[in-house]
């Protein structure tokens, strides 16, 4: 891939509504699924694919792809101690 294709891809993906698009193709490949049934090999690779033209899943950026995922992840999806517990 040359650096014009990479800047491309980046590009149309890059954007508020672009990253908005890349959600919505990410999520309807199966990328976000955590149950067997909605998970589809061929689709995932497609996913992968994708990220990989835009840079950000390829074999040099592991560690800093693994980064991001970690980073994102925080607690505003859990619930406040003591809220809803069985204790």
């Amino acid at each position: 891939m040359t650096i014009k294709e990479r800047q491309a891809w980046r590009n149309t993906f890059g954007s508020t509504d672009g990253k908005a698009v890349l959600t919505d193709i990410l999520n309807r490949l199966g990328m976000f699924a955590d149950d067997p049934a909605y998970i589809d090999p061929q689709l995932i690779a497609m996913g992968n694919w994708i990220l990989g033209r835009i840079g950000s899943r390829t074999i040099n950026n592991l560690e800093a792809y693994t980064e991001a995922i970690v980073d994102c992840g925080g607690l505003q999806d859990t619930e406040k101690e003591g809220e809803n517990s069985d204790e």
